[in-house]
């Protein structure tokens, strides 16, 4: 890669960065929860892409789920118990 190519890639990654820092919903993107559904979705249609047999592809797909939606509800738990202890005073 020459350093005009990679100029031109740096000026790409600001773009976005730029992009990123404009976007409404940005702290809503940031969130654990969020990245853990985008994690999941991408995942799961990575899956399907790879070619895995139906049988296969649907155990994995299924296994995400029961993954993803424990993480969820763990962190379900863990805010509203952060809203407690902030409603207490930090206790």
């Amino acid at each position: 890669m020459n350093i005009i190519q990679k100029l031109k890639l740096l000026y790409q990654l600001n773009q976005i960065y730029n992009l990123w820092e404009k976007l409404p919903m940005k702290e809503f993107f940031a969130s654990k929860k969020a990245l853990a559904l985008t994690l999941g979705v991408i995942t799961t249609i990575l899956i399907n892409v790879v070619g895995l047999p139906e049988a296969e592809a649907a155990k994995v797909t299924e296994a995400i789920q029961i993954l993803f939606g424990a993480y969820f509800v763990g962190q379900g738990i863990a805010d509203v118990g952060k809203g407690k202890a902030q409603a207490n005073g930090g206790k």
